[in-house]
């Protein structure tokens, strides 16, 4: 084994961070991914909490949102899927009203206008 990958994973021969579900996994990443066999932050959204309480499965990132309904600040609505957070829009037309009609889909935000 080595210092990075601890354990020995017994069905391929292989160094892998964990092997179980609490075994070698401590710190930020106190989680085993038994699939992948990698710690992470979280496997379940019960391991999250606070503002970032979503478990994001795929990277084992805690987040904000995985999907809209997760966001219930009116001001920002929509969950933006590649970073796991609440923004006011995600698309060029999608919950940008009034004043600020047009989605900034760089920024996330929504403006008078988007082009000059």
């Amino acid at each position: 084994t080595d210092a990075a990958s601890p354990q020995c994973n017994a069905a391929n021969g292989t160094c892998v961070d964990c092997t179980a579900v609490a075994a070698a996994c401590t710190g930020t990443t106190p989680k085993c991914n038994t699939t992948s066999k990698v710690c992470e932050a979280c496997t379940v959204d019960g391991d999250c909490s606070g503002a970032t309480a979503k478990c994001n499965t795929t990277s084992g990132a805690c987040v904000a949102c995985l999907t809209n309904t997760d966001c219930t600040d009116a001001a920002s609505p929509q969950c933006n899927a590649a970073n796991g957070t609440c923004v006011d829009c995600t698309a060029v037309a999608a919950a940008c009203t009034g004043t600020t009609p047009k989605c900034n889909t760089t920024s996330k935000v929504c403006e008078a206008c988007t082009v000059d």
